[in-house]
């Protein structure tokens, strides 16, 4: 029998506080644009994180990914897990600790994030642990 997938997403407090402060810092118009950024990120750069128990609720899947694009998306790279939205979870949580990692290093600078986003484009590179 399958688990049912999540309705509400969320972060650790940890990575909610990264979140919030790239938004006050208005690198993100809205928090959710972050998380979704951060989806991306640690997708290309082969990033997931532990599955979490504790997690503070942040989004209704439907805010997130209102047309199913990023269950799709998930569903597509990750055939062999049930839940894409646990799985989209897993991935803004290493990917929100990327971005907080990278800003503690120096400022974001999203041109180059954004330009290694667009070129990668080969889903066989990546590592064991997210299968």
């Amino acid at each position: 029998m399958q688990n049912e997938d999540v309705v509400t997403i969320g972060l650790t407090e940890q990575s909610h506080g990264v979140l919030q402060r790239l938004k006050d810092e208005q690198a993100f118009p809205e928090m959710v644009d972050g998380y979704r950024f951060a989806i991306a990120l640690a997708i290309n750069r082969s990033l997931i994180a532990q599955e979490q128990t504790r997690m503070t609720t942040i989004f209704n899947v439907g805010t997130l990914d209102p047309d199913g694009t990023i269950r799709n998306m998930i569903s597509e790279l990750f055939p062999e897990m049930p839940n894409p939205y646990s799985v989209a979870q897993r991935l803004a949580e290493a990917g929100i600790a990327e971005l907080g990692r990278i800003r503690g290093a120096s400022d974001i600078r999203f041109g180059p994030l954004v330009r290694d986003l667009m070129s990668a484009g080969q889903t066989d590179a990546f590592a064991p642990e997210l299968r």
